[in-house]
């Protein structure tokens, strides 16, 4: 998996923090156009599963 970070990334929190705190002082100086705001993938894993009584042990189970 090839992962791809700018340069400056670990300064994007402190960079939005400073660009709404000028925005409340002076709404024109800090235009910010967003293209968008949803991730183009998502790589997650399954935290629960269905319990199947003829696969899962009975003991393990929860409500």
């Amino acid at each position: 998996m090839e992962v791809m970070a700018p340069i400056d990334g670990w300064t994007a929190v402190v960079r939005g923090a400073l660009m709404k705190f000028l925005g409340e002082i002076s709404p024109l100086a800090t235009k910010v156009l967003v293209e968008s705001r949803v991730a183009r993938k998502h790589y997650g894993f399954i935290c629960q599963t269905k319990y199947e009584r003829e696969i899962h042990d009975r003991r393990k189970g929860y409500v």
